[in-house]
């Protein structure tokens, strides 16, 4: 059963500028302005102590204009006309008065006393504040200090669209329904299901404070690592599993303790994992997957290093099915939008849990007991001319670049390089002059607006650095997707279709209900050796989705330690090509279909199985296909 909670958990304001005020010549009184808002999480709250937080502090100090809301969540701020731009650029705060500052003791008092209204963050949307479940999420996953001015601009527009996602929305549908104002206004099915997402929420926000409270009381009187702060994040999401290859529904837990020592900077983070059942609910006992990462940060050199480890139980057993772990180090930068650049250079050592002695391990079993950080920094003191360990699975080069380009967009290139262990010698030579075993570059983009294109490549064999003269894309996997703010969604993908099997669930959303194989009139296992090019498009009226499939080549040519598995260079004509065509009004789903000699159209008249909704978040009674 899915858990209601009272109101008085949460409280979340909008505030609108209503212009500026005073006295007329005559009055010596200073001009004034008036802010009003609004505070509502599952329904409007009353009695909630709000505050303007100048200095992002998170606290609502002794100096910070306050007020109280009335009966139906409404309050009204009277501020000096001088501190209205101030105010356009400061945190939003539901919370009890802070402590004076002190120990760490006296903050976990603080927290303890907050159980009641745990802390709400919110901020100036441009031309009103708003603070909610759904503002705090926002305001938490930004760096405050660097993009307070940024809440319209594209790096923000990213973890809108993130946390929109998470709901089941689009950006143009977030928009719509006021994710981040007042989303009770409409008092429709929407405002509904977004009202019991927030109450959701607000208990996990409480949770997050509880367990904040106890932890940072803990290292009042234990703290052997000096850590100075600790913060607790809870929340449910939609997760891509790498190694089941479908979609998971999570809850996560984030422990993040954090120091400072001159321009040494350390964070550290422990997490945990749980799978949501279909009510939302989880059994604490049985983690899917626990995970630790801590990373220094020299500000004066600019050096980075990590160390992660993690351990998942797939099977739900209480025992790992996979675990992993890395060390890196490298350098990095931040520029003047709070954006950062990481280089470095990273160890892994993850598979299976060894059974056997590391000597006889499997390729790819996880090597227990082995110091990966220990190996790192031998590695670092000659990194041009070294053996790496066996433990070493492979050697990844990292190179991570977050900028805002010159149209006001919000990018990241991330390009992976690895190096893997060979299968018959038990340690081996690594650098980046020798040649790289793998190649992947990946690209976002989101605008201000919403929308957001990613680009992903995958050169399994990196022809791409190895091969530079290849009379083709040495891409085995290249996936180019454009999701609009307003829903509309364009992807073009190619990739051998002996990689994933006859379904092509894993590349188009919704066709894990469509196997082509059903309306293919010749034996599908002529495809098992082939390559497929996609070019899908979805808007409001329906989709279109048309396949060209050609032959595979496996030739391996001299200096090429592998097959390519690419599409023959030249070769523009399919010897297959399908062509879908879904019409959202009348439920029909057309196939054209050519495989020579054999021509044919199919028309199938659904009920069929859903794969678009739209509006996800609204009840299964209501929803449209």
């Amino acid at each position: 059963m899915k858990k209601h909670y009272p109101l008085t958990l949460i409280a979340a304001l909008v505030l609108s500028a209503c212009g500026g005020g005073g006295g007329d010549n005559s009055d010596s009184s200073p001009a004034t302005v008036t802010l009003t808002g609004r505070a509502l999480s599952s329904d409007y709250l009353a009695g909630q102590t709000v505050c303007l937080d100048f200095n992002a502090d998170q606290q609502c100090d002794n100096s910070a204009p306050r007020t109280t809301t009335d009966s139906q969540g409404r309050f009204t701020f009277t501020l000096p006309e001088a501190q209205q731009a101030t105010a356009r650029q400061a945190w939003v705060i539901v919370a009890p008065p802070a402590e004076p500052a002190g120990t760490l003791h006296s903050a976990a008092r603080s927290i303890s006393n907050a159980m009641t209204t745990p802390m709400m963050l919110g901020y100036f949307d441009g031309t009103q504040f708003a603070i909610s479940p759904y503002t705090h999420q926002l305001v938490i996953s930004t760096n405050q200090a660097e993009r307070q001015h940024q809440y319209q601009s594209s790096i923000a527009a990213k973890e809108k669209q993130q946390i929109a996602t998470e709901l089941g929305l689009t950006t143009l549908a977030a928009n719509a329904q006021k994710l981040f104002g007042d989303y009770l206004a409409a008092g429709d099915a929407h405002s509904t299901a977004l009202a019991e997402v927030a109450a959701t929420k607000a208990q996990q926000l409480l949770e997050a404070s509880t367990l904040q409270a106890q932890l940072a009381d803990s290292l009042a009187s234990n703290n052997p690592q000096g850590w100075t702060s600790v913060q607790v994040n809870v929340r449910n999401l939609w997760s891509h599993s790498f190694h089941l290859h479908t979609m998971l529904h999570l809850r996560q837990q984030d422990v993040i303790y954090s120091k400072r020592v001159g321009a040494i900077e350390t964070t550290k983070t422990e997490g945990t994992q749980w799978l949501l059942d279909k009510e939302g609910d989880y059994t604490p006992s049985l983690a899917l997957q626990r995970y630790t990462n801590e990373v220094t940060k020299d500000w004066e050199q600019k050096h980075y290093r990590e160390w992660a480890s993690w351990a998942l139980d797939y099977n739900q057993d209480g025992n790992a099915s996979f675990k992993g772990e890395k060390a890196s180090r490298g350098t990095f930068s931040q520029d003047a939008n709070g954006l950062y650049s990481y280089h470095t250079m990273e160890f892994y050592n993850e598979g299976d849990p060894a059974s056997e002695s590391a000597g006889s391990r499997p390729e790819r079993a996880y090597c227990d007991g082995f110091d990966i950080q220990a190996e790192m920094t031998r590695w670092s003191a000659d990194p041009d001319n070294i053996a790496v360990d066996r433990c070493v699975a492979f050697v990844e080069k990292r190179d991570i670049v977050e900028s805002v380009d010159a149209q006001g967009a919000w990018v990241n290139n991330d390009t992976m390089t690895e190096w893997h262990k060979p299968g018959n010698v038990n340690s081996w030579l690594v650098n980046d002059k020798l040649p790289p075993s793998y190649y992947e570059p990946r690209s976002q983009r989101v605008t201000a607006q919403g929308d957001m294109q990613r680009l992903t490549q995958y050169d399994w064999h990196a022809l791409t650095l190895n091969a530079p003269g290849l009379d083709q894309s040495p891409f085995n996997v290249s996936r180019d997707e454009l999701q609009q703010h307003n829903g509309d969604k364009t992807i073009k993908l190619s990739q051998p279709l002996w990689r994933y099997g006859s379904k092509l669930g894993n590349s188009m959303t919704g066709f894990e209900r469509v196997e082509l194989q059903n309306y293919n009139p010749t034996r599908w296992g002529r495809y098992s050796d082939a390559y497929i090019e996609q070019s899908y498009q979805q808007q409001a009226g329906g989709f279109t989705l048309q396949n060209r499939i050609f032959q595979l080549d496996e030739r391996q040519p001299e200096g090429v330690a592998h097959p390519l598995n690419l599409k023959f260079a030249g070769n523009v004509t399919p010897f297959t090509t399908q062509d879908w065509q879904f019409d959202n009004a009348t439920q029909t789903l057309k196939v054209k279909h050519h495989y020579q000699p054999v021509t044919g159209e199919i028309v199938f008249v659904l009920p069929w199985p859903r794969f678009v909704i739209e509006g996800a978040l609204l009840p299964k009674s209501d929803s449209k296909s």
